[in-house]
């Protein structure tokens, strides 16, 4: 069986991704939810670390670290539900 080659007008995938602004969304809070994790949890957690391995008697330290990572996990699960609320429900589609 002969493949079958696309014209350049038949692969369009940025054409695809910003037709429906629904898959714009969930990428855009995609890409914000890995990079708030990258760069805000990830170094309140080696920070966090670092605590307890170089002073273990630094306790409101480490609480507040602990604070500021359940509170950047919450807000992680909530923009993961956010996103699978969009795949789901697909605002302004008919």
């Amino acid at each position: 069986m002969p493949v079958k080659r696309l014209s350049i007008r038949q692969a369009r995938p940025l054409k695809v991704l910003f037709k429906r602004r629904w898959i714009l969304a969930k990428l855009l809070m995609t890409i914000g939810g890995v990079l708030f994790g990258m760069l805000f949890l990830e170094q309140h957690m080696l920070d966090a670390l670092a605590l307890l391995e170089n002073s273990p008697s630094a306790h409101e330290e480490f609480a507040a670290h602990r604070r500021a990572i359940r509170i950047g996990l919450l807000g992680q699960l909530a923009l993961f539900l956010a996103i699978v609320s969009v795949a789901v429900f697909k605002p302004g589609e008919k």
